[in-house]
């Protein structure tokens, strides 16, 4: 994007594509030395600090993190790990709004970067093992939640070919279940199943152990 940025301040008037300019772009990139890529790389690398910095200072996540948090919509699913700097954030956000009342947003996640790289490697370390901690939190919770995700899907096979699942309600609170053949339900199991017909609502709330099943009748 930067070169592709220098090309336009020193053409401003030039009426070319934005695909033709950046393949011109691309072409020069190619010819470029190791020392010239570099100052760009440099760019780049602020830019991407500059973006995390007025991320953690609004006290928010990337859009493309919310996006994907969106879409997950468990609420049970672990909290993600915080960064160091995200930690270092928190913990000075407050002490520089009230140095700099009138700041905005950006101008305080610029202030907070500059602290943080004025840092000495033992005050980062301080943010660095509290970040490794919450990582190792993290990955823990992560595995107990795949676990127990696990666990709350069983499958069963019966008179139908097709493969079948029944999702298994754990202490009253409900998951929405497959639909599957009413064929697929062993007789053994029938006893702890409330069975729902296609298009009616599922029960809001069950006795903890029930499963809750969608069926559909074989044709």
């Amino acid at each position: 994007m930067f070169p592709f940025q220098e090309h336009k301040k020193k053409y401003p008037d030039e009426s070319v594509q934005v695909t033709e300019i950046s393949k011109r772009c691309s072409d020069k990139w190619k010819t470029m030395s190791d020392d010239e890529k570099k100052r760009f790389f440099e760019l780049a690398q602020k830019d991407a600090e500059r973006y995390q910095a007025e991320v953690q200072a609004y006290g928010g996540e990337d859009m493309a993190y919310k996006k994907k948090k969106r879409q997950k919509k468990d609420p049970n699913a672990p909290k993600k790990a915080l960064s160091a700097f995200f930690f270092f954030s928190n913990d000075k956000r407050s002490m520089v709004q009230q140095e700099h009342p009138d700041y905005k947003v950006g101008q305080i996640a610029q202030e907070l970067g500059k602290y943080w790289k004025a840092l000495s490697d033992e005050e980062r370390q301080i943010y660095e093992r509290r970040a490794q901690e919450d990582k190792g939190r993290y990955e823990e919770e992560m595995r107990i939640y795949r676990q127990q995700e696990g666990n709350n899907t069983v499958n069963v096979s019966g008179g139908s070919s097709s493969a079948a699942a029944i999702e298994r309600v754990a202490g009253g609170q409900n998951i929405k279940p497959e639909i599957i053949s009413s064929s697929a339900i062993p007789q053994s199991v029938a006893p702890n199943i409330v069975t729902v017909a296609p298009g009616q609502p599922l029960p809001t709330s069950v006795a903890p152990g029930t499963t809750i099943v969608q069926v559909m009748h074989p044709a």
